[in-house]
């Protein structure tokens, strides 16, 4: 056995998160286990984060800082990832903050449950002049058996994919899955349905990581079509092995086109709305048959018309 492997490597993907790195470092020092090291990768950051992630690594000699030109957080954690030696692998988003007790909580469940991945609940809260503004919390849901499991996972909410990130693994299981970067988006989701097709999971109903909320901007608006993509990527990958048949895949393919459809028109984005629309009619399903598809195309449909005739106009 190796002496100088540490326990836990605590891998941070960093990209732009000065103002909010100090404060995740500081969550995973408060943990009360001395035994860790502290990955940090500056994803070509254009703001003070690689100073911050250095002045960090000067003041403990735990942590270690990677610097890379900007590939995105998938890229970022798999660097995190190769770089880990702890017995044991966590992931902690550079906003984000541990709860006190959620590290050493995990850890005795897994003395208990060697072969298991053990994740908890989040809070949300956001930042407003200063101070924290609480939002919803997200618990995680029921263990079932593995078949159910995976079909809970394939059509979960978006609320619930951000559970993942409280995970606590052995790190065999994390750097034999890792996140797969053709997913711009929901990487996380798609390696927890990987890795639950092998390994068992364990479910804590108690908050492990405050998950911070920030504004919806421009930039977050125009991500709609490839978020919801992504997500329609993941399904059609691993829904083939999950589902009972071709028809209950199209029907979880489209009520996720659906949500998406939904989704880009409340924000704005009319051509968005039309383009999930349609994955949703190539897909067909039950969904097809509501009131919401119907009435979803229509008010498409007359946004796009009222925004060329105002063009038109202007």
């Amino acid at each position: 056995m190796d002496v100088d492997r540490p326990l836990v490597s605590v891998c941070i993907a960093a990209f732009n998160a000065g103002p909010y790195l100090r404060d995740a470092v500081s969550s995973v020092q408060r943990q009360r286990i001395a035994d860790i090291e502290v990955i940090i990768v500056n994803d070509g950051s254009t703001d003070d984060t690689l100073s911050v992630a250095r002045s960090l690594e000067e003041s403990d000699h735990r942590i270690v800082v990677i610097d890379q030109p900007n590939r995105g957080s998938c890229v970022a954690r798999n660097a995190a990832f190769d770089r880990a030696r702890g017995r044991y692998i966590c992931t902690l988003d550079a906003d984000d903050i541990w709860a006190e007790g959620k590290l050493i909580e995990q850890l005795e469940i897994l003395k208990e449950n060697p072969k298991s991945v053990v994740i908890g609940g989040v809070k949300r809260f956001s930042d407003v002049d200063g101070e924290w503004v609480w939002g919803d919390e997200t618990m995680p849901f029921p263990v079932t058996a593995r078949r159910s499991y995976l079909k809970h996972l394939l059509s979960m909410p978006d609320v619930e994919k951000v559970l993942l990130n409280t995970l606590c693994a052995p790190t065999e299981f994390i750097k034999s899955d890792n996140w797969d970067p053709v997913f711009r988006t929901g990487h996380d989701w798609e390696v927890w349905i990987r890795l639950a097709s092998k390994y068992s999971f364990i479910h804590v109903a108690k908050v492990y990581q405050y998950y911070r909320k920030h504004p919806v901007s421009t930039t977050k608006r125009n991500r709609v079509r490839m978020v919801g993509d992504c997500q329609l990527m993941v399904i059609e990958r691993h829904g083939p092995n999950i589902c009972d048949s071709r028809i209950e895949l199209n029907q979880v393919i489209a009520r996720c086109a659906m949500h998406f459809a939904a989704t880009s028109l409340y924000l704005g984005c009319r051509r968005d709305a039309l383009h999930f629309i349609w994955r949703a009619l190539l897909a067909g399903g039950a969904p097809l048959a509501s009131r919401q598809f119907y009435g979803l195309l229509l008010r498409s449909l007359v946004s796009l018309m009222q925004k060329r005739r105002s063009q038109q106009l202007g």
